[in-house]
C-alpha cells in the first residue's frame, strides 16, 4: 500500500511546487497534504534500521528545502522526521525489534545533524517561522542526532568499544565546541560532551581492553583541561545556562571526577595484591593532581586527592582486620603522599585553605597514624610525639598557625599513652620502659612556648596546655617509678618533683608550675602521714614523725622566706593580666 501514499504525495507535491510559483494560495496546503503522505508512505514502506536511515534522509533533504524556500511545511515536517529517526533508534532496543548494524546508527546522526546545521544557519533568515522557533527545532535535531549516536551506534559496538569511543566524542564535541564554534551557535554541541561523559560513566561496568581503558582516562582528561580553559568571571559551579560555557562549568566538574574514577575502575581489575594497590593509589593520586596544576584545572585538584583517601582507606581496612600480609613499608604511602600533594598545593601559591588542602591534611593526619600503627605499633607513643613536634617547630620558625596535624598526632600519642595506663603490657603500644618521654617532652616544650593559635581559639587553651604538661609529667614518672620500686617510692618521687616544680616555676615566673609543685608536695605528705608510716615499725614510725615533723618546719622557713618574693610575682602577674589570666 505504500505506492498509493507515494503516488499521492508526489501529485500533490507537484501542484504545490507550481502553485508556489503562481503565488495560490492553495499552494502550502498541497506541499503539507503531500509531505504528509510522503512520509506515510516512508513509513510503509521501510522498515528496521532502513526506516530510521530513510527519515533521517527525509530529514536533510526537508532542511534543504527549508533553506531554498523557507516555508512552514518543510520546517515542520524535517524537524517531526529527524525525531521520528530519534524514535527508531531508541525503539529497535526494545525486544522483538531486529538488530540495527552500527553502521547505520552512526549514518542517521551524521545525516540529522546535518539537517540541525542547516535549519540553524537560518536562523533570523525567515519571519515565518519565527526566528525562536527556527531555533528549537534545529536544537530538538541536534538532541535526536545525538540519541541516535548514543542508541543506534554507541550501544551498538562490541562491548570494548562502548566506553573509549563514548569517552572520545565527549572530548571531541568539548573541543568541537570550544575551538570551531567559538560563537556558540550551537551550544548542543556543548551539552553533548556532558551527555556523552555521562554515557561514559554509566558504561564504566562493560568490560574494556587495558588499551580502551587508557584510551578512555586520556580522553576524559583531555575533556576536562578543555572545560577548564575559559576564563573566569562572575560564576557559579552550580547553575548551568543554555549553553554550558556560559556558567562553569558543572561539566568540568563532572570531568573532573570521571577520570579518576576511570583509573580506580582499571586497577580495581588488575588482580594486584593490597599493599601494591594502596602503593598505585597513593601514587596516582600525586600524578592526578599535578596533572590538574599543570592544566590549571583545580577541580581535578580536588577529586584526585580522594584516590589517595581509597588507599588510606585500604590500610585501615588492613589494620582492623589484623590483616598481616600487608607490606610495613608501602602502608606509610598514602601519608607520602599526602605529604607530596601538600608540596604541590602550597607551591607558589597563597596557603588558604582550599578543599583541596582540607582533604590533604586529614588524610595526612590519619594516614601518618595508621601506617606507624602497622609498622611500628610499640614505638607509636613516642613516634607520634615527635612527629608532632616537627610540625610545631615548623610552623614556630615560619610564624606560622599550628597545623591541625601537630595537635592530631599529640591526642593520638595522647591516647595510646592511656591506653598503656589501661591495658598494661597488654597493650600493643607498650614496647620499651622509657616509653612516653618523648610525649613528655613535647608537651613540656608547647607549654613553656606555646603555638601560634587560630582566631577561633578554644578558651584557655593557653592555660590549660601547662596543666596537661604537669599532670602527664607526674603520672608518666609515677608509672616508671611504680614498675620498678612500688608505690611506697612515690612518696619521694612526689616531693622531688614538688620542689623541682617549685623551683621551675619561681626561676622562669610560671605560675602553673609552682602550683602544681605545692600540689605534688601536699600529696607526698598526705601519702607519708596517711599510708605509708603505718606500714612501718614502732621505731621507724617514731624516726618517721621526726623526719616528717622536720620537713614541715623546713618547709614553713621555706615559705616564710619565699612568701614576700611570692606574693609580690603573682601580684605582679595579676596586673599584667586583667582577666586574672595565668600560664
Amino acid at each position: 500500500f505504500w505506492k498509493v501514499p507515494a503516488v499521492f504525495g508526489l501529485v500533490l507535491l507537484i501542484l504545490g511546487m507550481v502553485g508556489r510559483k503562481r503565488e495560490d494560495t492553495a499552494a502550502a496546503s498541497n506541499v503539507i497534504q503531500a509531505l504528509a503522505a510522503l512520509s506515510l508512505a516512508v513509513v510503509l514502506k521501510f522498515d528496521g534500521y532502513h526506516l530510521g536511515l530513510a527519515l533521517a534522509g527525509e530529514s536533510l533533504a526537508l532542511a534543504l528545502a527549508f533553506h531554498r524556500f523557507r516555508k512552514w511545511a518543510e520546517f515542520f515536517f524535517s524537524v517531526v522526521a529527524g525525531l521520528g529517526a530519534g524514535v527508531m533508534a531508541l525503539g529497535l532496543h526494545l525486544p522483538g525489534f531486529s538488530q540495527v548494524p552500527a553502521w547505520s546508527g552512526l549514518l542517521s546522526a551524521v545525516v540529522v545533524a546535518m539537517a540541525a546545521g542547516i535549519l540553524r544557519s537560518n536562523v533570523g533568515k525567515t519571519e515565518k517561522p519565527e526566528p525562536h522557533f527556527v531555533r528549537l527545532g534545529a536544537s530538538l535535531l541536534a538532541y535526536a542526532s545525538l540519541t541516535i549516536l548514543v542508541a543506534g551506534w554507541c550501544l551498538r559496538l562490541s562491548a570494548p568499544w562502548q566506553v573509549p569511543m563514548a569517552a572520545m566524542l565527549s572530548a571531541g564535541f568539548v573541543a568541537l565546541s570550544y575551538f570551531v564554534d567559538r560563537r556558540r551557535c550551537m551550544p548542543e554541541i556543548a551539552w553533548a560532551s556532558g551527555i556523552m561523559g555521562l554515557v561514559s560513566t554509566f558504561l564504566m561496568g562493560v568490560q574494556t581492553t587495558m588499551p580502551g581503558q587508557v584510551v578512555t582516562l586520556l580522553a576524559g582528561v583531555a575533556a576536562c583541561a578543555i572545560w577548564h580553559r575559559p576564563p573566569g568571571g562572575a560564576r557559579t559551579d552550580v547553575t548551568l545556562a543554555a549553553d554550558p560555557f556560559d556558567t562553569p562549568q558543572a561539566f568540568a566538574w563532572g570531568f573532573a571526577m570521571f577520570a579518576p574514577l576511570m583509573f580506580s575502575r582499571f586497577l580495581g581489575a588488575q588482580e594486584w595484591s593490597t599493599s601494591l594497590q594502596i602503593a598505585v593509589l597513593a601514587g596516582s593520586a600525586v600524578g592526578f593532581v599535578a596533572l590538574g596544576r599543570g592544566l590549571k584545572a583545580h577541580r581535578l585538584e580536588i577529586t584526585s586527592t580522594f584516590l589517595n583517601v581509597g588507599a588510606l582507606m585500604m590500610v585501615l581496612g588492613a589494620l582492623m582486620n589484623e590483616d598481616a600480609t600487608i607490606s610495613r613499608t608501602l602502608s606509610f604511602a598514602p601519608a607520602a603522599a599526602a605529604a607530596l600533594i601538600l608540596g604541590l598545593l602550597t607551591f607558589r601559591r597563597d596557603t588558604a585553605m582550599t578543599p583541596q588542602l582540607l582533604i590533604t591534611r586529614g588524610t595526612l593526619l590519619v594516614a601518618w597514624a595508621a601506617a606507624v600503627m602497622v609498622a611500628l605499633p610499640a614505638y607509636f607513643i613516642d613516634i607520634m610525639a615527635l612527629s608532632a613536634a616537627a610540625a610545631f617547630v615548623m610552623a614556630w620558625k615560619r610564624k606560622q598557625v599550628a597545623p591541625v596535624d601537630a595537635w592530631g598526632w599529640t591526642a593520638a600519642s595522647l591516647v595510646a599513652f592511656a591506653h598503656v595506663l589501661l591495658m598494661g603490657s597488654s597493650s600493643k603500644f607498650h614496647g620499651y620502659p622509657f616509653e612516653g618521654i618523648a610525649l613528655v617532652a613535647l608537651l613540656a616544650g608547647i607549654a613553656i612556648e606555646p603555638p601560634k593559635l587560630p582566631v577561633m581559639e578554644l578558651a584557655g587553651m593557653k592555660r590549660f596546655l601547662p596543666w596537661l604538661a604537669c599532670v602527664v609529667f607526674t603520672v608518666w614518672s609515677t608509672h616508671l617509678v611504680v614498675d620498678y620500686f612500688g608505690w611506697k617510692a612515690t612518696a619521694v618521687l612526689w616531693t622531688v618533683l614538688g620542689f623541682g616544680l617549685v623551683s621551675f616555676g619561681l626561676f622562669l615566673n610560671r605560675i602553673t608550675s609552682r602550683q602544681a609543685g605545692f600540689i605534688l608536695l601536699t600529696l607526698a605528705l598526705l601519702k607519708l602521714f596517711l599510708m605509708d608510716v603505718w606500714d612501718f615499725t614502732t621505731f621507724t614510725r617514731v624516726i618517721s614523725f621526726i623526719a616528717l615533723g622536720l620537713a614541715l618546719v623546713v618547709l614553713g622557713l621555706f615559705y616564710h622566706r619565699f612568701a614576700p618574693a611570692l606574693k609580690r610575682l603573682i601580684d605582679e602577674e595579676s596586673a599584667a593580666r586583667p582577666n586574672g589570666e595565668a600560664e
